[in-house]
């Protein structure tokens, strides 16, 4: 019975988030927007979160259309608000995949700012990951995008 109702709890959506009254989709880019750091993009981070968002979300909700609706949100409400609001409205089964993807962007340049890393822990917090989780994923993505920016040699 218990499988039932966490199985039921994955496949529910909620229509819109009650404090920003986004969907789904859009609370991912949100996500993607506040961890970016709103207005400092690095080119890499641009280029891995414009990739993975063609996955996540329909192609015509891009990260940069969205941005003026995110930064009116940022000016209304705290981060660590809408963070929460936003993962109330990403279905369970997705979440972690979420983090894993914010995580892949935010180590798109090699390296993590104090400000990424705050948000990255309230994520893995209010996602329920465990912290030995979370650094594994951080790990796995920052080996996984060094790896990718090495100069290839000639053999």
């Amino acid at each position: 019975m218990q499988s039932d109702r966490s199985s039921e709890e994955n496949n529910k959506t909620i229509e819109k988030s009650p404090l920003c009254g986004l969907e789904e989709q859009e609370a991912i880019m949100c996500l993607a927007y506040i961890i970016m750091g709103t207005h400092n993009f690095t080119p890499e981070e641009f280029v891995s979160y414009q990739a993975m968002s063609k996955k996540f979300c329909s192609a015509d909700l891009d990260l940069m259309q969205c941005k003026s609706r995110f930064y009116d949100m940022l000016r209304e409400h705290k981060n660590e608000d809408i963070i929460k609001d936003c993962i109330g409205i990403i279905r369970p089964k997705y979440r972690e995949m979420v983090f894993a993807w914010l995580v892949d962007g935010v180590a798109a340049d090699a390296h993590y700012t104090y400000d990424e890393e705050d948000y990255i822990s309230l994520l893995r917090q209010e996602i329920g990951i465990s912290t030995q989780m979370a650094d594994r994923i951080m790990e796995v993505m920052t080996i996984k995008n060094k790896k990718y920016k090495q100069p290839r040699t000639a053999d």
